[in-house]
């Protein structure tokens, strides 16, 4: 199998001093253990340059390991990988670093981070930001810390003991208000001695009654958002709007050049119901449907529908919606399917395979004809 879980660990101890003519030091990591049934062993990496390490250590199926025999008064970067039972091993974990010059920790800037990618990359000081969608807020550096308690507007929010220390995976702006935010992180140091940073940083989500003027009424039938030789004046969001109804109401829309499952979210009436899966590239999905349960639709009010590109901004990356309509209860509108969609049953095998089909990279489509009652969906990846 290939190995996934990201490795987390904490540095407990930085030095023991033996009185030899090269003064010796000893440091002890500790990692949480993978969640992996088949991890058989982890391996120990380290080396005086960052990510440039000698041969490996093997430290047996344990969660601490001591590595022995180093010189005081050298900075050391270490590394942890898991090994599974077939000998498959995994990337590197993320890197800790000893100085070891005392038994103290060195004094760290610590401050809290913004990015709105998963691997943090671009990453910005929180600090007198404006964020919306999705984020991803952390500590950094990671060095020296056992434990960060964050907090927003004084509020406790949740308490990391293992590094990355994030607010959420990722966190949900939309859980705040539109407006100012403080947030804080209370750092616990190896040491015993604690720190608190905050960051003060304004939301801006435009999903809720703020909806735009120009809403478009459904049925809706052309196309919107930041479109290859169409609209692009929806770069942001697509908001739509439609007449109260009572009961269960039925979504129905397409989207184009989708490339991420969390990039466009849908919301009614202010509440997230769900996000729209990827497309291929420069490539219309078949139609699709979202079941709106009446507990979240106005039976005698106007609606509002929003479709919302969570990565932009800060990017203004190419999406699409169109064909969006609403029917009231059960019914389901009209379905656009997919040009070349694969009928039913279908024993090939589809993708982007080593030695075999390359031609759908994104997604696989699929139809078949109507069927009364449930129907068993079969298949293999």
């Amino acid at each position: 199998m290939q190995i996934k879980k990201q490795i987390k660990y904490v540095l407990a101890l930085l030095l023991i001093v033996f009185p030899t003519t090269a003064l010796a030091a000893s440091v002890t990591l500790r990692w949480q253990a993978n969640q992996e049934p088949d991890i058989s062993s982890y391996n120990v990496y380290y080396g005086t340059q960052s990510r440039d390490y000698g041969p490996p250590i093997p430290a047996g199926n344990t969660t601490s390991y001591t590595v022995d025999n180093l010189t005081e008064g050298s900075t050391y970067y270490f590394a942890l990988t898991a090994v599974d039972t077939s000998g498959n091993e995994s990337g590197y974990s993320s890197e800790v670093m000893a100085n070891a010059t005392s038994s103290e920790p060195a004094t760290e800037d610590y401050q809290l981070l913004l990015s709105y990618n998963s691997d943090r990359s671009n990453a910005l000081k929180l600090d007198d930001q404006t964020i919306s969608g999705d984020v991803y807020i952390f500590l950094d550096p990671e060095a020296y810390v056992s434990q960060v308690v964050f907090s927003i507007d004084g509020q406790a929010h949740n308490t990391e003991n293992y590094a990355p220390y994030d607010l959420g995976l990722p966190f949900d702006s939309t859980s705040l208000s539109n407006g100012t935010h403080t947030i804080s992180a209370l750092v616990r140091l190896q040491d015993g001695s604690t720190q608190t940073i905050s960051a003060i940083c304004a939301v801006s989500n435009q999903v809720s009654s703020e909806v735009e003027s120009n809403s478009i009424p459904l049925p809706a039938p052309a196309s919107y958002g930041n479109i290859k030789g169409g609209d692009q004046t929806h770069v942001n969001q697509v908001s739509y709007s439609f007449a109260g109804m009572a009961g269960d109401v039925t979504l129905s829309y397409r989207v184009w050049d989708v490339d991420f499952n969390d990039e466009v979210r849908i919301y009614v009436n202010g509440t997230a119901v769900g996000y729209a899966l990827t497309t291929k590239n420069d490539t219309w999905s078949g139609g699709r449907t979202l079941t709106l349960p009446s507990s979240l639709v106005n039976d005698s009010s106007t609606n509002t529908v929003v479709f919302t590109n969570t990565y932009n901004p800060p990017n203004t990356y190419y999406w699409g919606v169109g064909n969006v309509s609403v029917a009231s209860g059960s019914s389901t509108p009209d379905v656009i399917v997919d040009d070349g969609s694969i009928p039913l049953p279908a024993p090939d095998s589809y993708g982007n395979i080593k030695g075999g089909d390359q031609t759908h990279v994104n997604e696989v489509s699929y139809s078949f004809d109507g069927m009364a009652g449930d129907v068993t969906l079969s298949y293999r990846v």
